[in-house]
């Protein structure tokens, strides 16, 4: 519903893409889905929402200089807990900031809007209770808590790096049937593939979604109205952040959100998601430029 709305908004012939003002229902609607999702609470799909966002704006002609603002924020959220790198990022983005307005009560409003958020970052991490700071930081370093919440992470980059080259054979992966690996059909299908079929079947995994990926684009560049286009991307970056989500957590790049891997995790509501997700590139793509490869 939400790549829908976008892409119908996006695309109005009254949206003009290099003004802010236009950009504030799209973000409004987008901070509204995701902090309701969020308070579940369910980062991961919260990421989800934030990604295809981040995709349909881009793609609707958006200038960069928008973009950052939009998440700038976040950057300066995350710089907060080390000082040097949020001395470098405020002055980065002071330059940016300098370099695109003209307006100076906006300048300055944008500027120090920011450097309040990442003074208050800390102020707000110290009020937080010992077991909630070390939920969080779990969430980042599983070996901070191994017989706990990161058990399941390490479980997963040892299935992982025992696969080898070429993997232990089918059925024969021993994190898996020996239980070690907690939901191996679902979160966690990576973790039993790579265990079992070895560095190989990572690369053929990763070599069809980036055809797939590849496709895509080529579809939507090629798709006449704007509004197919959107829900080309959309769908697209929908599935994309999905697979960096999932392959991300089971080698303990990414917090452990509980997002399954398309088309692979087993579970028929995400699979008919991810049809759904089809049906929106499909229904974009009925319009196409003729090309003499169609």
């Amino acid at each position: 519903m939400l790549i829908i709305t976008l892409a119908k908004y996006f695309s109005e012939s009254r949206y003009k893409p290099d003004q802010f003002r236009y950009l504030i229902i799209p973000l409004f609607l987008t901070i509204l889905t995701t902090g309701i999702v969020f308070m579940q609470p369910d980062l991961g799909t919260s990421i989800v929402y934030l990604a295809i966002f981040a995709g349909m704006l881009f793609s609707s002609g958006a200038k960069l200089y928008h973009i950052f603002v939009i998440i700038a924020p976040v950057i300066t959220i995350l710089a907060a807990f080390h000082i040097t790198t949020f001395f470098i990022w405020g002055l980065f983005m002071g330059v940016i900031i300098l370099l695109n307005h003209r307006n100076i009560f906006t300048m300055a409003a944008t500027f120090v809007g920011n450097i309040t958020a990442g003074l208050i970052t800390p102020l707000v991490w110290n009020g937080l209770k010992p077991y909630q700071k070390q939920r969080i930081l779990t969430m980042f370093n599983a070996n901070l808590d191994p017989q706990g919440a990161g058990y399941q992470v390490l479980q997963s980059q040892i299935a992982i790096g025992s696969g080898g080259f070429r993997g232990k054979g089918f059925l024969n992966g021993t994190q898996t049937h020996l239980r070690f690996l907690p939901e191996q059909h679902t979160d966690f299908i990576f973790s039993v593939v790579a265990e079992e079929f070895g560095f190989i079947s990572v690369m053929l995994i990763f070599l069809v979604f980036l055809l797939l990926l590849i496709h895509w684009a080529r579809q939507a560049y090629r798709v006449r109205d704007t509004f197919g286009n959107l829900l080309i991307v959309g769908a697209s970056f929908a599935i994309l952040i999905h697979i960096f989500i999932n392959i991300g957590m089971t080698l303990g790049l990414m917090p452990v959100t509980g997002k399954p891997l398309p088309f692979f995790s087993y579970g028929g509501s995400f699979l008919m998601t991810c049809y759904g997700f089809i049906a929106l590139i499909l229904s974009g793509s009925s319009e196409q430029i003729p090309t003499k490869y169609s």
